[in-house]
Formats: C-alpha cells, sequence, structure tokens
C-alpha cells in the first residue's frame, strides 16, 4: 500500500511539470513609427495570458493609454487589467523614460505571433509580435 501511494504521489508530480504555461521570450516585434512599447515575454497561464512588456517615452513628458487589444488569429482580446499603469489615467515618465508593465488578456492558447492596438493620447501605436 505504501508503494502505491508513493507511485501515486510520482504520477502526480509528473503530470503538474508537464502541464506548465508556455512562455515566449523576447520575440521578434514591429511596430509603428514612434512605437512606445516593446515586449519582453509573452507567458500564456492556465487561467490568464500575460504579457511583460516596457512602455518607452521620453523623460518627464507625460501619457495617457486609454485601451489595449490583442489580435490573435482573427480574433480581438481586450486587456482586462494592467500593473504598472492605470488606464485612462496620466502617468509621467521617470529619468531612464521607461515604465514596466504587466497586462493581462483572457485565457488563450499558446500562439507564435499576434498584433497589438494601443489607443493612447500619442495616437494609435501598433505592433507586430512574431
Amino acid at each position: 500500500m505504501k508503494y502505491v501511494y508513493i507511485i501515486i504521489l510520482a504520477v502526480i508530480a509528473v503530470c503538474a511539470t508537464g502541464a506548465e504555461a508556455r512562455v515566449i521570450r523576447n520575440p521578434k516585434q514591429t511596430s509603428t513609427p514612434g512605437g512606445y512599447i516593446r515586449i519582453d515575454s509573452v507567458d500564456y497561464r492556465a487561467n490568464l495570458t500575460r504579457v511583460y512588456g516596457v512602455i518607452l517615452g521620453r523623460p518627464h513628458t507625460s501619457m495617457r493609454i486609454d485601451n489595449i487589444m490583442m489580435l490573435e488569429r482573427s480574433k480581438e482580446y481586450p486587456a482586462r487589467d494592467i500593473d504598472g499603469i492605470d488606464f485612462k489615467r496620466w502617468f509621467q515618465f521617470e529619468e531612464d523614460g521607461k515604465i514596466p508593465v504587466e497586462i493581462d488578456f483572457k485565457k488563450m492558447r499558446p500562439g507564435n505571433s499576434f498584433n497589438f492596438n494601443i489607443k493612447s493620447t500619442k495616437g494609435d501605436i501598433k505592433c507586430t509580435i512574431k
């Protein structure tokens, strides 16, 4: 009985590590001239898709982002939450002109390419990740 219990635990441990989320690190990207975001990684989790990136801007200037949409396989996914800034609120760039952000989207299947549409006070920013 003791051996059966150990085997069951071993199988559960193997299954749990096999269900690990897929992460795409340092994806190739192109953006519109004056693009203000750099994507560092995309983390496809069991309950959400999280995009890690950096918003770039001129130090000591302000900006506002109203909305971010991810387009993947002809489906649109609006951002559910963002950490680092708040949607529809002005923020200011510090000395280095960089603001790290984490953007949460609905759970989606891992993909190799998608587009971002960012609505900001400086116009629409389009970014393609490949």
